[in-house]
C-alpha cells in the first residue's frame, strides 16, 4: 500500500456522533470552582427583545440561538407561537431561523414539532408538559435537549423537571429524532427518567464546533443544567461530553510527536465549491415547508425540483459523482502546533505545496491517528487490555527510508503489533522494529511457494545467504 496515493481527505473524513454522558459522569459543581479546561466565566448584555421589537418576533418564553453548519442562526423557540406569531395555537416547543444576528433579522419556522406538542399548554399522559431548551449544533448535527415539565401549584413556583431527552437533526431541523410515541406525551424511555433540570449548551462563536480550541472546545461540547427545576434552583451544574471521531481523533493526534516540539491536529470546514453548495441548495429545496399547505400546487412544484434533480443525475455522471461524494461536502486541512503554547507553526491545506517526503509523513501521521482512535488507545486507562494487531502490506515500498524509520517510531510509540510484508531490499529498514522473520519464496513456475521462519538471531547469522537467494532450505517449516 503506498500511502502517498490516499487522498488526504479520505484519510480525514470522520463522521461526528455525540453521546451526552448520564448523571454523575464529568459533572463539576461551579460553586466548587472552574472546571478543567475552563479559563473564565463572563457574561453578555441582556437584551430583552419584546421591548425593543415586540411585533417582530411574536410570543415565546426562550429563544436559544445556535450557530449551525450552513453560518446560520438557528433557535429553539420555548412556549412559542413562531415567526411573526404565525403558528395557529401555538406549540410548547417548535425550531426556527434567523436570517441575520442583528435588528435586520427575518424569523422562518423550520419545524413546529408537531411530532412532539400539537398546541401550547397541551399536557400529555403523565399531566406533564413538553418544553424545550438547550440547542447546539456540532460538526453537522444541531442537538436539542427536552423535558417533561410540571407545573407548580403553590409558591416557591419552581417548576419541576423530569424525563429529559436530547433530541438530533441532522437537516438543519427539517427533521429530528427521536420522537415520543405520539404527541404532547413522554418518551417510552427517555435517556435521564429521574428528575432534572433543563441542559443547556456552551457556545463557541460561529464554526460548529470546529476549527477552534478554547476551553477545550475541539475535545468538548458543554452543558449548564439545574439540578432539579427550571426556575428558582439552588444548584447549578456544568457538565461536558467528549465529541467523538474529530475530536478523538486529535486527542489520538497529540500522543504523537510530529517532530519533537509540535504535534497535527486535524481541522475542516463546509467547503465552498459552487457546485457543492448549490447542489445542498437544491437539496434543502425539495423538502417542503411545513408552514405552508400541502396545496396541489406546492405539491406539484416539489416534484418538479425532485424530478430536475433526478434527470441531471442521469445526465451528467462527473456532476453526480461529485455532489453526491459526501467528503466533497467538507475542506479538510490540517495544522502542526506547538506542544508548549499550542499556536500554530505551519498549515496543511490538502497536502498541496508540499514535498513528497512531506505529504507522506503527514499521511502516516494522521493513519496512526486513525489507528489509536480506532483502537481506542487515546484512553490510556484501557491501553493495556486494547487489541493493537496491524498488517502493512509493502507500505515502504516508495517511501524513503527517513519517512519509513517515522513510521515504524510512530507505531512503537503506539505499541501497535505488526505483521509487515515488505521485499528483501527494504527489510533493513524495519530490522531494529521486529522478532522474528517470515521469509516466503516461489519457484520459477511460481507454483511452489515455501515460507522459511527465522529468530531474529537467525536470520542476522544468515542474512547474507538469504539476499542471494542460497542456503535456506533448512528452514523450511
Amino acid at each position: 500500500m503506498d500511502l502517498r496515493l490516499i487522498p488526504f481527505a479520505l484519510i480525514a473524513f470522520v463522521v461526528a456522533v455525540l453521546a451526552y454522558l448520564p448523571d454523575g459522569h464529568s459533572r463539576r459543581h461551579i460553586a466548587g470552582g472552574t472546571p478543567d479546561h475552563i479559563t473564565s466565566i463572563s457574561f453578555g448584555t441582556p437584551y430583552r427583545y419584546n421591548q425593543v421589537y415586540p411585533t417582530k418576533y411574536g410570543y415565546g418564553d426562550v429563544w436559544n440561538l445556535t450557530w449551525a453548519s450552513d453560518g446560520n442562526l438557528y433557535s429553539l423557540c420555548d412556549d412559542c407561537f413562531g415567526a411573526n406569531n404565525s403558528v395557529s395555537g401555538g406549540r410548547n416547543a417548535m425550531f426556527t431561523s434567523f436570517s441575520t444576528p442583528d435588528a435586520s433579522a427575518t424569523i422562518t419556522n423550520v419545524n413546529t414539532w408537531d411530532a412532539y406538542s400539537t398546541a401550547f399548554n397541551t399536557a400529555g399522559s403523565d399531566g406533564n408538559f413538553l418544553k424545550g431548551f438547550g440547542n447546539i449544533s456540532v460538526h453537522g448535527t444541531i442537538y436539542a435537549s427536552t423535558s417533561r415539565q410540571t407545573t407548580p401549584g403553590a409558591p416557591p413556583y419552581r417548576f419541576a423537571e423530569s424525563g429529559s431527552q436530547i433530541i438530533k437533526s441532522g437537516d438543519l431541523g427539517a427533521t429530528w429524532t427521536p420522537t415520543p410515541p405520539s404527541p404532547n406525551n413522554p418518551f417510552t424511555s427517555p435517556m435521564w427518567p429521574a428528575p432534572g433540570g433543563p441542559l443547556w449548551y456552551a457556545q463557541y462563536d460561529r464554526q460548529d464546533y470546529t476549527g477552534q480550541t478554547k476551553d477545550g472546545s475541539d475535545t468538548y461540547v458543554y452543558g449548564i443544567q439545574n439540578a432539579l427545576y427550571w426556575n428558582n434552583d439552588d444548584n447549578v451544574y456544568l457538565s461536558r461530553v467528549t465529541i467523538a471521531s474529530i475530536g478523538s481523533l486529535n486527542a489520538a493526534l497529540r500522543l504523537i510527536d510530529y517532530t519533537p516540539s509540535t504535534y497535527i491536529q486535524l481541522c475542516f470546514d463546509q467547503t465552498r465549491d459552487g457546485e457543492v453548495r448549490d447542489f445542498k441548495t437544491q437539496l434543502r429545496a425539495c423538502l417542503p415547508d411545513v408552514m405552508q399547505p400541502r396545496t396541489a400546487e406546492a405539491n406539484e412544484a416539489s416534484f418538479q425540483r425532485i424530478q430536475a434533480l433526478i434527470r441531471r443525475f442521469e445526465q451528467e455522471e462527473r456532476w453526480t459523482v461529485k455532489v453526491t461524494d459526501v467528503r466533497n461536502w467538507l475542506d479538510f486541512s490540517a495544522e502542526e502546533r506547538y506542544r508548549e503554547d499550542d499556536t500554530t507553526k505551519n498549515y496543511y491545506n490538502d497536502s498541496s505545496g508540499k514535498s513528497g517526503g512531506q505529504k507522506t509523513k503527514l499521511a502516516y501521521t494522521i493513519l496512526a491517528s486513525a489507528i489509536a482512535y480506532q483502537y481506542g488507545l487515546d484512553q490510556q486507562e484501557e491501553r493495556k487490555q486494547a487489541f493493537r494487531f496491524v498488517v502493512i502490506d509493502e507500505a515502504f515500498v516508495r517511501s524513503d527510508e527517513m519517512n519509513a524509520r517515522y513510521a515504524m517510531e510512530l507505531f512503537k510509540q503506539l505499541d501497535l503489533q505488526l505483521l509487515v510484508v515488505t521485499p528483501l531490499d527494504k527489510i533493513h529498514v524495519i530490522e531494529p522494529y521486529i522478532t522474528a522473520c517470515h521469509y516466503v519464496t516461489n519457484n520459477q513456475e511460481e507454483n511452489d511457494s515455501k515460507v522459511y521462519n527465522f529468530t531474529m538471531s537467525e536470520y542476522f547469522e544468515h542474512k547474507q545467504a538469504l539476499q542471494a537467494g542460497v542456503g535456506i532450505g533448512d528452514y523450511a517449516r
